[in-house]
């Protein structure tokens, strides 16, 4: 939300200034929006809120089928008219039942295996 608001603040700052000749401002105001813009700026690139780590595919879901068993026609006729808001769904469904069932002592676990 900060980073939000201090971006406005440098459009505003910026659009305020443009078009008036540069001896007009005063040159501590434009370092000032200088400073703010790239500490903005450097807080975008170094701060994710979060990562990705998986996805799910049409592919996926044939995969996971064909694992155990031949995939039906039914079941290749749906999964072939699957639209987005369905997979988008889907994907969701699928990342609740991993933090719900995996995640967390998965997450212990690896942490603690890989970087303690």
């Amino acid at each position: 939300m900060r980073r939000e608001i201090a971006k406005e603040l440098v459009a505003a700052a910026r659009h305020m200034i443009d078009g008036i000749p540069s001896e007009e401002i005063d040159t501590h105001m434009r370092n000032l929006i200088n400073r703010l813009e790239e500490a903005t700026n450097k807080a975008d690139e170094n701060l994710k809120e979060y990562y990705v780590i998986t996805s799910v595919s049409k592919d996926d879901i044939r995969q996971a089928i064909e694992g155990t068993e031949k995939i039906t026609k039914e079941e290749e006729d749906r999964i072939r008219l699957m639209d987005e808001a369905e997979m988008e769904s889907l994907a969701e469904d699928m990342g609740e039942d991993y933090v719900n069932q995996l995640y967390w002592p998965s997450l212990k676990t690896i942490f603690r295996d890989r970087y303690l």
